[in-house]
């Protein structure tokens, strides 16, 4: 990010919900992908312009799922998670 910002581009790096607390409190385990994306999917309609979504394993996921909802408009996915039933 610290590259891409040194070149001009605006970049987000977010932290899950839940994922900044040690310990961790116990409602992260109730939390389902959904959770994220609904969250990711606000951050993401506040943001203007060209919006390249990245991501690697879970966050892989979660971005092809905002993409599935219409947002964004491309992505780099690192290792993504497979959707459910899919492996």
């Amino acid at each position: 990010a610290e590259r891409l910002e040194a070149g001009g581009v605006h970049t987000l790096a977010p932290t899950l919900r839940h994922h900044d607390e040690v310990p961790a409190p116990r409602s992260l385990g109730k939390l389902r992908l959904e959770d994220y994306c609904d969250d990711l999917a606000e951050l993401a309609r506040s943001v203007e312009g060209f919006l390249v979504l990245c991501g690697h394993s879970m966050g892989g996921l979660i971005a092809l799922k905002l993409l599935e909802r219409g947002i964004g408009h491309a992505a780099i996915l690192l290792a993504p998670a497979a959707p459910a039933n899919v492996i």
